[in-house]
């Protein structure tokens, strides 16, 4: 009876050491995936600080009083294009951090 007990035990001890090592993987296949996931938002962040950078470029060279209609809708264009990817970033961010 001990011997089997003693088998037993040695068996769940021979799965729980399987156990760990597969849990040790995901954990470090895990953290892999975070540190890109973090990158990946570092890059949408940069993303963001240039696209800001350039609508208040665009505003600072064209005001709407003495620019033509035509020069306004372009500007008009360009900041919806980039109000567009603002939205779509933040999207992106909020999803990532969820």
């Amino acid at each position: 009876m001990e011997i089997q007990i003693i088998e037993m035990l040695e068996k769940m001890n021979e799965r729980f050491d399987k156990l760990e090592q597969r849990m040790e993987s995901g954990f470090s296949e895990l953290k892999g995936e975070i540190n890109e996931v973090k990158e990946r938002l570092t890059t949408l962040e940069s993303v963001q600080e240039r696209n800001y950078d350039l609508l208040n470029t665009v505003g600072k060279r064209v005001s709407a009083p003495q620019g033509s209609i035509e020069a306004q809708d372009s500007v008009e264009a360009l900041a919806e294009r980039v109000w567009t990817v603002e939205k779509a970033v933040s999207s992106i961010q909020r999803r990532l951090l969820d």
